[in-house]
C-alpha cells in the first residue's frame, strides 16, 4: 500500500466520522415552498433526496439522477464496510509477512 492509500483511506475514515450516522435513505419528490406533508405553495421542483435517520434531509439539485442519490444513500454504509475489509486484509497481510513492505 502506497502512502498516498494510506491517506486516502484515512480521508475517508475521517469523512464516515463526521457524517451522520447510517441509515440513510433516497427518494424522489417535489420540494414546494410550504411544508412538504402540506403540499401547498409554488413548486420549486423536483429533487431527489436523502434523508437520515434522525430526520435530517438534503435536497439535490433538480435533475440529479435518482441513480446518483441512490448511490449517495448506499456508499454511507458501504464505505465503512469496505475500510474494515482493507484494514481486516492488511493487517492479515503484515501477519503473514512479518512486515508491510509497501507491495
Amino acid at each position: 500500500m502506497t502512502d498516498s492509500d494510506k491517506v486516502l483511506l484515512e480521508e475517508l475514515k475521517v469523512l464516515c466520522e463526521k457524517a451522520t450516522p447510517e441509515p440513510w435513505y433516497s427518494y424522489e419528490g417535489d420540494l414546494m415552498t410550504g411544508p412538504l406533508t402540506h403540499g401547498y405553495g409554488p413548486k420549486l421542483g423536483s429533487f431527489n433526496f436523502i434523508r437520515t435517520r434522525h430526520g435530517k434531509e438534503t435536497p439535490y439539485v433538480t435533475g440529479q439522477a435518482f441513480e446518483d442519490s441512490h448511490f449517495v444513500e448506499k456508499s454511507r454504509s458501504a464505505i465503512p464496510r469496505l475500510l474494515a475489509i482493507i484494514e481486516s486484509l492488511q493487517a492479515t497481510k503484515v501477519n503473514n509477512s512479518g512486515s508491510d513492505r509497501g507491495d
